[in-house]
């Protein structure tokens, strides 16, 4: 019986019919139309791609969900996991109304019914609230003067504060099962939430609110509620953090036990001087407070470009790990055997694997296989594949279920900041290193402090993220109230190091703690590290918490002067693993023209590309395959040098009847 009623209300909220979920069941994937439904209804946060595609099934909606497609969701967002159409019937056939006066109607999911609107309204209200059966049953009434009852499960839920007589109780030392049994907390779902009147924080609530946050991170997902000071940025620039924040490279110390290839982490991590209340909570640090300087310095720093210290980087800044993880599988059934094979002065075990702490490089031999087969015998050797030099970290072996035997070398590839390498702040204020400069050779303050990296000041007005402003200053401030000698009329404790992400006044609050002039506090006079000399204006200085992300130039630096052509088009192969060539495309083409480079351009796009030599006939202006020419029998042709793509090109079109004809003078 419980499984006929899932496999009816999977049919339901899929809007489907039942055969087709036994048939095509793996294919539907309800919790995409689920995710569809809450999206029209403006529960979860918009993506910069498409969400959904064409529909695969009549009567039912399918999308292919991407990861991290329900990790857009606010932070206490969660799906009602317990059914039922069933406590609809009840409700609509036994409990409240009479039989022979409903009007049911199936749209969509939902039950609507016309009568006595007031007690079903009060009595799910009063049941709702006290936590019992009715706890995910969402009910109101409609400006088509219906009532709508919905009680299916997936549906997207949050928990809200309830607002009685313009207040409302304060979460703290609770739990929210007492919450519950108290009657102060409800679950309101995107239907409900049209219907409700929902204050922000408490300090705004009046007496026609219904409900109020539990906190106003809440309102936001997981990254979005970790950047402080949010609230002055650009709506724009947070949605960018949101995406960027899970590209930097974490503190994940799980890792160093897996074998996942390409993983990549911090060496060390820094506690965020100014944070939010949810990051102080989750405690979970992928970034370094860094002393940053808003200066334009030496021409390198233009556009995103970043200027690093040298000294700072020796010392660990920022410094990572990456491992790779190479495979070799001894395929019994292939007759493949691990052999011991000399290699360099590489130490291996008796299978001829490599062993842990051996240097390896690009080119060298992990391991090696003995192949037999009908004809013959060979050798096959797993070779490190290019750009890859490191220690051997780790090995593992085991036997799978086939009897093959499994072995995984991890390789630990140690890494500091280089020119190309991205960073961020938590505000979206993304860059690459444009040069790394010694340290005496950049600005210094009066007191001798060096920054750890310059940013250019044409960063901050087009992007308006005054938030990563404030955040240099309050983090200043806290830094030097922590050393009450250097700056006696600071404050000993300030309130407190946390700023809201959606409350406007915590700057202000902050500001007015410490009693002290931040416009003079923020700049201060620096000295140039080449000349000695004093810059005239005051610079911005202050400390911000900046993430590594996990793009850096020696995953993607790649030349290559040989290397494979395509068939077709005789061109060179895409793709730094295949060892390909480098796209010369449209801007590139035009860069060249503007500056009157046309021997460059010939080289690029004919020369070292796709060079082939043809016979054009002059008679009849064609490409001609024999002498004399099948078109005009002309016996004036001569070679000429064209790119093979223009030639693939003139001979594709003349299956579509249509000739190219070539002049030449």
């Amino acid at each position: 019986m419980n499984i006929w009623v899932s496999v009816t209300e999977m049919s339901t909220v899929a809007r489907t019919r039942i055969r087709d979920l036994y048939t095509r069941g793996q294919q539907i994937r309800v919790k995409s139309q689920l995710y569809k439904e809450c999206y029209d209804k403006g529960v979860v946060f918009d993506r910069t791609d498409s969400l959904l595609e064409e529909f695969e099934y009549e009567g039912a909606i399918v999308s292919n969900p991407t990861p991290g497609l329900y990790k857009w969701c606010s932070l206490l967002d969660f799906s009602s996991l317990y059914p039922s159409v069933i406590i609809s019937h009840n409700i609509c056939y036994s409990t409240f109304i009479k039989r022979t006066l409903i009007n049911l109607a199936l749209l969509s999911h939902m039950f609507v019914t016309r009568t006595s609107k007031d007690n079903v309204l009060r009595s799910i209200k009063v049941y709702k609230r006290k936590g019992e059966a009715f706890m995910f049953v969402s009910a109101y009434y409609s400006s088509d003067k219906e009532i709508h009852i919905q009680t299916t499960r997936g549906r997207y839920s949050r928990p809200l504060l309830i607002c009685t007589n313009g207040s409302a109780p304060v979460c703290s030392n609770t739990t929210v099962d007492d919450m519950y049994k108290a009657g102060t907390l409800e679950m309101i779902d995107a239907t409900k939430q049209m219907q409700c009147f929902i204050a922000t924080t408490h300090d705004s609530i009046c007496n026609q609110h219904t409900h109020v946050e539990i906190h106003p991170s809440f309102m936001f997902g997981l990254s979005t509620s970790m950047t402080p000071y949010a609230n002055f940025n650009q709506s724009s620039r947070i949605v960018f953090q949101s995406a960027m924040s899970k590209q930097a490279m974490p503190l994940a110390l799980h890792i160093m036990t897996s074998m996942v290839s390409d993983s990549k982490i911090l060496t060390y991590a820094q506690k965020p001087i100014c944070a939010t209340t949810i990051s102080s909570m989750i405690k979970e640090y992928n970034g370094v407070n860094v002393v940053i300087v808003v200066l334009s310095y030496s021409g390198y720093n233009q556009e995103d470009s970043l200027l690093f210290n040298k000294s700072s980087i020796d010392r660990g800044l920022f410094s990572s790990i990456k491992y790779e993880v190479v495979e070799i599988i001894e395929n019994k059934f292939m007759n493949e055997t691990l052999v011991y094979i000399p290699d360099g002065d590489i130490l291996r075990d008796n299978d001829g694997i490599v062993l842990i702490g051996q240097k390896v490089k690009d080119g060298d031999t992990i391991a090696a296989k003995l192949v037999i087969t009908e004809k013959k015998q060979s050798i096959e050797k797993i070779v490190l594949k290019s750009f890859v030099s490191g220690r051997v970290d780790k090995v593992t072996k085991h036997t799978s279920a086939e009897g093959n035997k499994i072995v995984r070398v991890r390789i630990l590839l140690y890494r500091f900041p280089i020119v190309g390498d991205k960073f961020t702040s938590r505000h979206s204020q993304k860059g690459v290193i444009g040069a790394i400069l010694s340290q005496e050779d950049l600005p210094f303050t009066k007191d001798g402090i060096v920054p750890d990296l310059i940013i250019n000041p044409h960063a901050i007005p087009s992007r308006m993220t005054m938030g990563h402003l404030l955040e240099m200053v309050m983090c200043k401030i806290y830094v030097l109230d922590s050393n009450n000698a250097r700056d006696p009329t600071l404050p000993s404790k300030p309130r407190s190091r946390e700023s809201s992400c959606i409350d406007a006044t915590a700057f202000n609050k902050a500001y007015r703690s410490f009693e002290v002039d931040i416009a003079k506090l923020s700049k201060e006079k620096m000295y140039c590290g080449t000349t000695g000399l004093p810059i005239e204006a005051r610079v911005a200085t202050g400390i911000c918490y900046y993430h590594a992300l996990r793009h850096q130039a020696r995953d993607k630096a790649h030349s290559i002067s040989k290397g494979v052509i395509q068939s077709l088009t005789k061109q060179p192969v895409e793709g730094r693993s295949r060892k390909g060539g480098l796209r010369f495309g449209e801007m590139e083409k035009d860069c060249l023209i503007a500056h009157g480079a046309a021997s460059m351009l010939l080289e690029k796009l004919k020369n070292t590309s796709d060079l082939c030599e043809v016979w054009i006939c002059h008679g009849c202006s064609t490409i001609c395959s024999s002498n004399p020419c099948v078109n005009c029998n002309g016996r004036n042709t001569k070679e000429h040098h064209l790119p093979y793509s223009f030639k693939l090109l003139a001979q594709e079109l003349s299956i579509a009847n249509i000739r190219v004809g070539l002049k030449y003078t």
